[in-house]
């Protein structure tokens, strides 16, 4: 049990001030200030990593479809809707031997924050007689 003890001339105290009210207040205010928008950019980045985890599994399925024989010209429906304005690239190169072709694919796409992300590529070689 609490005891109040009364002093004569002085009021007793049962409940917090209007200025203990402000302060708390305006201390809560300042931290959710700067709390919501760390909070929002965090979230923005974890989705950025996950786009970019996406866009590698979709390039990896892309270059087992062109080594199993496959013509693939546009990336996938779940792809097109996820990522932001993607664009596939797949470029063939040969090179000094004449009988190898390197070919790599990538996939560009507008991030979160309205950015050109970087691109996810992967290369490969293949022999010109696989290619014909």
């Amino acid at each position: 049990m609490r005891r109040t003890i009364h002093i004569p001339g002085h009021a007793t105290r049962h409940a917090a001030t209007t200025v203990e009210f402000l302060t708390a207040g305006v201390l809560l205010s300042v931290v959710m200030t700067f709390l919501i928008p760390f909070v929002a950019r965090i979230s923005l980045v974890n989705q950025g990593i996950a786009d970019r985890e996406f866009a590698l599994r979709e390039v990896q399925n892309i270059v087992t479809e062109l080594q199993l024989g496959s013509d693939v010209q546009e990336l996938s429906h779940d792809a097109q809707k996820r990522l932001d304005n993607p664009q596939l690239s797949i470029q063939r190169t040969s090179e000094t031997p004449k009988s190898l072709e390197q070919v790599t694919v990538s996939i560009q796409w507008t991030n979160r924050f309205g950015e050109p992300g970087s691109p996810v590529s992967l290369s490969y070689w293949q022999s010109q007689e696989e290619v014909e």
